[in-house]
């Protein structure tokens, strides 16, 4: 999931939040993976320059 504040996903997702549609998935001890676009948008720009490079990449956000 691609987050940031004026694009992305948060957007769409805080709409039904603001609605009241949204809330806590039972049992809430899950987590999503998510990167902001700038990352992202570095991660395929990197990707491009590596010559090196074959295979799927993980493109998300350090859990720690």
């Amino acid at each position: 999931m691609v987050l940031e504040q004026d694009g992305g996903a948060l957007p769409k997702m805080l709409l039904l939040f603001r609605l009241f549609a949204g809330g806590p998935i039972l049992p809430g001890i899950q987590w999503i993976s998510w990167i902001h676009r700038r990352d992202h948008i570095g991660l395929i720009q990197w990707a491009l320059r590596a010559s090196t490079l074959s295979g799927p990449l993980n493109a998300v956000a350090p859990w720690r």
